[in-house]
């Protein structure tokens, strides 16, 4: 089913389109953040140096 520009499909455990789009529209915003907050792990972890860098690298 197509919602204002996003797809929702059916939910597996039964819930209803509407309850699914509003669950996602709030974890949505969540989801970006964590990946952003991953992309600056993964480029920043490349200027670390010393006594840390095996850890990170590992």
């Amino acid at each position: 089913m197509v919602n204002q520009g996003s797809i929702v499909q059916k939910s597996p455990i039964g819930f209803d389109s509407a309850k699914v789009k509003q669950i996602t529209d709030i974890l949505n915003p969540d989801l970006a953040t964590l990946f952003q907050l991953f992309e600056l792990w993964e480029k920043h972890q490349w200027y670390v140096r010393g006594s840390e860098y095996k850890e990170l690298h590992s």
